[in-house]
């Protein structure tokens, strides 16, 4: 495992600890029972261990400022039947920014077996031409709602702005 794998490992650990809590305060404000929230844990569980992204393509890899780039995600679904996610992608610029466009993020319905999913993003301002990274990210949850989501899985994919 590299040491970016173990980042996002444990990047994914305290983000499933961070929405365990909050499910769990949900769930107790609400008088559910412990199953509930157990349940809930488990199939978060599941769909973890279950799912993964083979590769991030970005086309075209060289891109004009204003253009809108096609980003695909081959991923593999253990899963018995099909669940709902949705595909993000933002570039980190600056200081703890982001650019991103919550429009173009796509809600799916991942499919048992390997498949391809693609999304689009448009670069724009604030980017400057040179060379980026794109995190894509497979989520579930509220759309576009990453403090309402979990992230699923996490890749890194450069791209050069002209």
């Amino acid at each position: 495992m590299s040491v970016a794998d173990g980042v996002q490992v444990v990047g994914t650990v305290v983000s499933l600890i961070g929405v365990g809590f909050a499910m769990g305060t949900a769930y107790a404000a609400r008088r559910h029972s412990h199953r509930s929230l157990q349940s809930a844990l488990e199939r978060v569980n599941s769909a973890l261990s279950n799912i993964e992204v083979n590769s991030i393509r970005v086309t075209p890899a060289i891109a004009r400022l204003g253009t809108q780039v096609v980003i695909d995600f081959d991923i593999t679904s253990k899963l018995s039947a099909p669940l709902e996610v949705w595909l993000g992608a933002d570039i980190p610029y600056g200081s703890d920014q982001y650019f991103y466009d919550a429009t173009q993020d796509k809600v799916i319905a991942l499919e048992p077996g390997e498949n391809t999913y693609s999304r689009y993003l448009t670069l724009a301002a604030p980017l400057r031409s040179g060379l980026w990274m794109i995190n894509a990210g497979v989520w579930v949850g509220k759309k576009s709602d990453p403090d309402h989501s979990i992230r699923l899985v996490l890749r890194r994919v450069e791209i050069t702005v002209s």
